[in-house]
Order: structure tokens, then sequence, then C-alpha cells
């Protein structure tokens, strides 16, 4: 009893001699709960964020719907963006890896990100990744040779000739032809004594396939 009453006789007089001011600047001082979340919160927002990537997808696909993964930091939502629309939300897991599944693509040119956001709303988006959607086959037009044409000459060789799709492969018979920067095409065929098959099958860069089977017959001339 007799240390609160001295306890309050000294409250009061330092509280004479140092006055109201100095213990509301001491109170100033003193670290309140709304300061310490608002410290919180800015260690949230400037904690570093790494730029998430996305796995290689391919120039091309004849797949309506892909699957696409990639890479971000552990605890972010992961938001997908196909041709400037939201395709979904994911959390990223521990392995800090993320998959976005059955995703459909547009006919044609198809633009892929992804954004990270945190807790405190700031947010990094991965680099543009852009692949073609294509189910169409290419076109092949065989000029020469004609179906069931017969060709009399003294060389056994033929010039095989006609028109595909600009950047598509072409092979004759299993040899790799040069397609040509406007489409076109030329390959020198040796043909056998009789009856020859010429097969051309040419695919573009999505995977589609175009098939072209002429037949026809050799004889040399005398």
């Amino acid at each position: 009893m007799v240390f609160s009453v001295l306890g309050i006789l000294i409250f009061f007089t330092f509280f004479y001699k140092l006055g109201p001011t100095f213990f509301v600047k001491l109170s100033l001082l003193l670290p309140s709960s709304s300061y310490q979340a608002q410290k919180q919160e800015e260690g949230e927002w400037l904690a570093p964020i790494n730029p998430p990537r996305l796995e290689p997808l391919g120039t091309a696909t004849n797949s309506a719907n892909i699957t696409i993964k990639g890479l971000a930091q552990k605890g972010l939502n992961v938001e997908l963006f196909l041709n400037g629309q939201s395709k979904g939300k994911i959390l990223t897991g521990n392995d800090d890896k993320f998959t976005f599944s059955n995703i459909s693509l547009t006919s044609g040119k198809n633009r892929v990100y992804v954004k990270v956001t945190n807790s405190s709303e700031r947010f990094l988006t991965s680099d543009d990744i852009f692949i073609t959607y294509k189910d169409q086959p290419p076109s092949l037009e065989l000029d020469n040779p004609k179906e069931g044409e017969t060709i009399t000459a003294e060389s056994p060789e033929i010039k095989i000739s006609g028109q595909t799709e600009i950047g598509a492969s072409l092979t004759v018979n299993d040899h790799q032809a040069i397609v040509k920067t406007d489409g076109t095409f030329e390959y020198l065929l040796t043909l056998t004594n009789g009856e020859n098959t010429i097969k051309l099958v040419v695919r573009d860069e999505a995977g589609n396939q175009t098939q072209v089977v002429r037949k026809i017959i050799y004889k040399p001339s005398t």
C-alpha cells in the first residue's frame, strides 16, 4: 500500500515537472499495432517476385486443345491469358510448377502468357509465346507426270514438278525434295522399265499431311 501511494506521488511529480507534452511524445515513439501491420504489408509489397516462365509449345499444332505448363514462385496466383482473355487461375505448387490443361485454341495464330500476383496485388507477366492452330491438310498439286502416262525416252530420268504450301516439307518416294520459297518444286526421279509408282507426301508445320500417288509407265526408246 505504501509503495502504491509512493508510486502515485512520483508519477504526479514527473507529470508536473515534465508536462503532458512529454508523455504524448513518448507514446508516439512506441510502435502501435496499426504501424506493425503497415510494415508487414510494406514487406509483402517489397518482397521480390521472379517473372514466370512458360514451357515451349512449338510453333504450330493440329490439336484444338493443348496443355500449358510453366514455372513460378511457390504460393503465387497464376492467371493464364489466351489472345488477351483470361482462361483461369491456379496457385503455384510447392515444386514451383503450374499446369493449365485442356486449353482450347482458336484457328490461326494464338498469343499465350501468364501473370503471377502476390497477396499485395504485386504482379509480373511472362514473355509472350505464339502457337498456330491449323487442322486443314496442306495443298498439293502435281503437274507432271500425269496419272497413267506412258513415257518413252532414252533417259530414265523424269522431272516431278508441282506446287504446295509455302513452308511445307515434301518427300518423293520417301526422299526429301526441296520446296522453293514460292511453294513450287521440281525433283528428278529415275524410273525403271515398266510400271512405276510415284508417291508424294507433303507435311506442314502443324503436322497435317497430304499424299498424292501416281502410276506411270516407262519404255526406253530404241
